[in-house]
Parts: structure tokens; sequence; C-alpha cells
């Protein structure tokens, strides 16, 4: 008895849990459906253009760093030839 009583209580948890999934999709659809399609465009291209530019960024820092070690190189091999 004790283990259809802890199945029940399974049963119901995890119903609700889908219901509540369910509850929070459909307020998602719902505050979708009053996005105009150009808003939803931008919001996209903005995505992808800060990827660009975190990528380009990453990839200048990257240059600069090398560049650095190449000076300190260069500094290390003028004081060893003093």
């Amino acid at each position: 008895m004790q283990n259809l009583g802890m199945m029940l209580a399974q049963v119901s948890e995890g119903t609700t849990e889908k219901i509540d999934k369910i509850d929070k999709i459909d307020k998602i659809y719902e505050v979708l459906k009053d996005v105009p399609v150009w808003g939803l465009k931008i919001a996209v291209m903005l995505s992808i253009f800060t990827a660009f530019g975190i990528i380009i960024l990453w990839q200048r820092q990257k240059q600069i760093a090398k560049n650095q070690v190449d000076v300190a190189k260069l500094l290390e091999q003028l004081v060893e030839k003093k």
C-alpha cells in the first residue's frame, strides 16, 4: 500500500512539473506572439555581429600579446649583447 502511495505521489509530482513547464512554454509563446518579426531579426543580427566582434577582438589581443613577447625577446637579446 505504501508503494502505491509513493507511486501516486511521484506521478502527481511529475505531472505538476510537466504542467508547470507547459505553462511556461505557453507564456513564452504569448510574449513572442506580440513581438514583431523585424524585432527578432534585429536581435539575431545583433547577436551575430557581437559574436564576430568578440572574435575580431580576441584575434587582435592575441596578436598584441605575440608582439609583446617578440619585443621582450628583442630587449633580452639587446641586454645580452652589452
